[in-house]
């Protein structure tokens, strides 16, 4: 009550209510979502306090340890927070618990800060065994969808084709048309949409193994990037413009588009198919190493608990129950390879899997033994058992470490060898068209020969095939062959079709446009497949090899290095070959140009040659040696730019005497220094089988070749034919 009193002596009275509110703690609600495969954590909540928080706290404490992370907010008085953990960036063991909180302030800055606690929560990390069991149930999802969407594609194929069919003799498309061509497109997203799906099962399925083992993580990362790039733009704008199509009234357009979609869908159903066998071999792989491992920490339990055999203190029956459970483990390793030898039969490409059966049940019938010797108190004869198993696991884990071995390097051989062959195939399938695309050019259609010259690209035709489907198969073995290449390859299937169709039709302008497409294609797929063996040859050599006498080993990567004498004999030959070569031209009506095939040869030697002397100059210690080899060495390549672009001259001549003599200068030197080295008799012969430079310089030449840089380019005046020489020519200076 408040009383009042003015200047004319009255007054008055004010009567207060006043009501005190305690100051209440803050507030808070906490919403939590784990990504399983990840261990990541995602935290959503609302903090709120009648006068504003001043704080807010994650906090987790393993075993007695607590730690905590502030998270940023505002003095708001209500509020919604958002937070994330990653629980894998914990050191800590299987099995072990994480306990876990929010803890939100207000800010009492009179009596004090006021704290709220969020509800509780625990993380278990997982064991390798947990981790294991969900990796097979993603592993069983990417080959079911893979398997799906390549079931799809087939059926979409068929589909097309029966469309294409039923339109053909139509002038125009009715709304039934209409409609199956919407279905076809409807069919197609939906793959795509599997295909895109099945992708994220992929990234979890990498994250769940590298928590399982990490030695196949690098194939893995290129299998999972290979599944990334199966659909393209070019599939991607195909659809667009087919939906926008849909609607028009142009059949022909419509009915190139779906010639191209039913195209795509056949790559696309090749790739799924690949990625499928080369995600079971993976997968194979993968549950090898497993097994590996799990022998390995089986033997060393094994080991530990004879240790406590030996041991005279030790309680039999409390031993018995161990290695009960150690054999209840070597039962669930059987089980284990009885899966590898499942996986290894749904491959196309098996792998040599040793027979094991006998060693398996020697080890149980020994863990078995052992644990009834220890219930008998006989620890000494349990002892012998547990050592007889130690020793069995050890013979039955190097079993699977040489299988594991020998399957690779003899996979990574026999792999580089046949692309080897397909490169091969593919040079010489290119020569054999650009000399067809000549005899096409000169030939009229009424000569009575043009048949012959149908007949000559059919045959290619049947050779490309037989090439397609080599590198097809390889490209199952090998996650290196990226998608494009079986692109390419089907480009070239698909204009060798459209030539033969020309060629039979005496459309002699169109057939000769496709055959350059061809060579095009032809180059590109052999420019890409030689990285690829350059790649796979790289590995090979960094691979521990399982041969133990490398000299009688059939291994591309084990070779003996020429001396210096038989490089400057073999590169004598080479010189007396150009030599000869060029006094031919000149006797051929004045011309000193050579042949494309003799060019080839050419420079295919010289660039092995400069290849022996690369490797001479690897093993040399002395800094002016390497200095002089490296000078022969520029001097060859100066020579194989003159051999790629047929530019042999009198100054390309005087050069190679100037290199023989400058090898007379390094063996001269060689001999004053005493230094000279006494080499077992051999020939030393140029191998194309043991190298891989070859193949770069044959495409390299054939890309490059003087006949292509002067062939007559469809529609094109001859200054612009001039300036693509030059254009060419730059690159390959550029290149050197």
């Amino acid at each position: 009550m408040l009383s009042y009193k003015n200047n004319f002596s009255v007054s008055d009275t004010i009567n207060f209510n006043i009501n005190l509110t305690k100051d209440e703690f803050p507030k808070i609600s906490v919403n939590q979502s784990k990504d399983t495969v990840g261990n990541i954590s995602f935290f959503n909540g609302i903090i709120a306090d009648d006068y504003g928080v001043s704080k807010l706290d994650f906090i987790y404490s393993i075993d007695t340890s607590k730690k905590s992370e502030d998270i940023e907010i505002t003095n708001d008085i209500e509020q919604i927070f958002y937070f994330q953990f990653d629980f894998d960036e914990l050191d800590i063991n299987e099995n072990q618990e994480v306990k876990y909180y929010f803890e939100v302030w207000d800010n009492d800055a009179v009596n004090g800060n006021k704290k709220t606690k969020s509800e509780v929560y625990s993380y278990t990390k997982k064991s390798r065994k947990e981790n294991i069991f969900e990796k097979e149930l993603i592993n069983k999802k990417i080959k079911n969808s893979l398997s799906t969407s390549m079931n799809q594609a087939k059926e979409l194929r068929k589909k097309i084709n029966n469309f294409n069919k039923d339109i053909i003799d139509k002038k125009k498309l009715s709304w039934e048309d209409k409609q199956k061509a919407k279905e076809i497109l409807d069919k197609q997203n939906k793959i795509l949409s599997e295909i895109e799906n099945n992708k994220q099962n992929s990234r979890l399925q990498e994250k769940k193994q590298s928590k399982i083992n990490s030695s196949n993580l690098e194939k893995q990362k290129q299998l999972k990037e290979l599944m990334e790039s199966v659909i393209d733009e070019e599939l991607k704008k195909l659809l667009e413009e087919f939906e926008q199509l849909i609607n028009e009234e142009d059949k022909e357009k419509l009915k190139e588009l779906l010639e191209q979609l039913d195209s795509q869908n056949d790559n696309l159903e090749k790739e799924l198919d690949r990625e499928l066998e080369l995600f079971k071999q993976l997968e194979f792989e993968q549950k090898t190493e497993e097994i590996i491992n799990d022998l390995n920490k089986l033997k060393e339990k094994q080991k530990n608990l004879k240790e406590e055999t030996d041991n005279k203190q030790a309680k039999t029956d409390d031993l018995a129950k161990e290695q009960e459970l150690l054999e209840k483990e070597m039962e669930e390793i059987k089980k284990s390879l009885d899966e590898l030898k499942k996986k290894n039969d749904e491959l196309e490409n098996k792998n040599q899997i040793p027979e094991t059966k006998e060693e398996q049940e020697e080890i149980s019938n020994l863990m078995k033994q052992s644990k009834n010797d220890l219930e008998k108190n006989k620890k000494k004869n349990s002892s012998k058992k547990q050592d007889d198993a130690i020793k069995k696991l050890e013979d039955l884990e190097q079993s699977l470490m040489s299988m594991q071995q020998s399957n690779s390097e003899e996979a990574q051989i026999e792999n580089i060898e046949t692309l080897r062959e397909i490169l091969e195939n593919l040079i010489t399938l290119s020569f054999n068209q650009e000399e067809l695309i000549s005899i096409t050019q000169k030939t009229k259609t009424t000569n009575p020969d043009f048949v012959n010259l149908v007949r000559k690209q059919q045959k290619l035709q049947d050779d490309s095939k037989i090439i397609e489907d080599s590198l097809f198969a390889l490209s199952k073995r090998v996650v290196k062959i990226k998608s494009r290449i079986n692109k390419e390859i089907t480009l070239i299937k698909d204009n060798m079709n459209y030539t033969t169709s020309f060629l039979e039709e005496r459309k002699t302008n169109k057939a000769s446009e496709k055959q350059q497409f061809v060579m095009t294609s032809t180059n590109n797929l052999a420019l890409l497949l030689s990285e690829i063996l350059k790649s796979m040859q790289m590995d090979l050599s960094s691979m521990p090899s399982s041969c133990k006498k490398p000299k009688n080993c059939n291994n591309p990567k084990n070779s003996n290095n020429p001396s210096m004498s038989e490089i400057k004999k073999a590169q004598k030959e080479l010189n007396k070959k150009m030599k000869n070569g060029q006094k031919n031209g000149e006797k051929n009506k004045g011309n000193k140009k050579m042949s494309s095939k003799d060019l080839m040869q050419l420079a295919k030697k010289q660039g092995l040659i400069k290849s022996g002397l690369e490797n001479l100059k690897n093993g040399e210690n002395n800094s002016k040696d390497s200095k002089k080899i490296e000078e022969i060495k520029k001097q060859m390549e100066e020579n194989e730019y003159d051999i790629i672009n047929n530019k042999i001259s009198n100054t390309t001549l005087e050069r190679l005497d100037q290199i023989i003599d400058n090898f007379i200068d390094y063996e001269k030197a060689k001999k004053e220094e005493g230094e000279e080295e006494k080499r077992e008799s051999f020939e030393w012969r140029i191998d194309d089988k043991n190298k891989s430079e070859e193949i770069d310089k044959i495409i390299k030449e054939k890309i490059n070749q003087i006949e292509l840089l002067n062939s007559n380019p469809i529609n094109l005046k001859p200054y612009y034919k001039k300036e693509v020489s030059k254009y060419f020519n730059s690159i390959i200076k550029k290149k050197k």
